[in-house]
């Protein structure tokens, strides 16, 4: 992509200059963060069934191995963004790739504002992950600082040039992980 004729500072040191028609808006008006408690009923198999999907699973390090009902925790689909919310991980960002239910230390991330598009949010989320990986607070177990995030602001460029980004992220996404595979094999 080429570079923009005009920039501004966003005012945010990490963020440093944005193109000058972008606007910055605070995580709090773009999502909104649902959690849930731990399914009651976990499985190691049965008849309808939904995997449990914590944090190991959703990275692919290995497949579930509990089970629940659809209906004992919060059930998503592919394509639902989530957060892991404590742990040594907490601040990371996944999208989740099967239909199942969410572990209870990640929050579902549901967008609020339709000022984002559903494939540039990812992005966004992933380009504000470090931030909330650094700012995380506790002693004991590290988990994201709830405050910290509402407040949190990111750059959004106009919907038209948020389907190019993604669109060119995604490309390239597909690229290199392609050549992963290929060197893997």
């Amino acid at each position: 992509m080429d570079r923009y004729p005009k920039y501004k500072d966003s005012g945010i040191m990490w963020i440093g200059e944005i193109p000058s028609h972008w606007s910055l808006m605070s995580f709090k008006y773009l999502w909104k963060l649902k959690k849930r408690k731990l399914p009651t009923n976990l499985r190691s198999h049965g008849k309808d069934l939904y995997p449990y999907l914590s944090a190991n699973v959703l990275r692919g390090g290995k497949s579930a191995d509990l089970f629940t009902s659809k209906y004992d925790g919060m059930f998503v689909r592919p394509g639902v963004l989530g957060l892991l919310w404590d742990g040594a991980n907490a601040g990371e960002i996944f999208k989740i790739k099967l239909d199942g239910i969410l572990s209870s230390t990640i929050v579902r991330i549901e967008l609020l504002n339709e000022l984002v598009s559903m494939n540039h949010q990812y992005y966004l989320l992933l380009f504000l992950e470090p931030q909330i990986k650094v700012n995380t607070i506790g002693m004991g177990i590290p988990h994201v600082d709830g405050n910290y995030l509402r407040v949190s602001k990111l750059p959004v460029p106009p919907f038209h040039e948020q389907t190019r980004i993604a669109k060119c992220l995604d490309k390239t996404t597909y690229q290199i992980d392609s050549l992963i595979e290929e060197l893997e094999r």
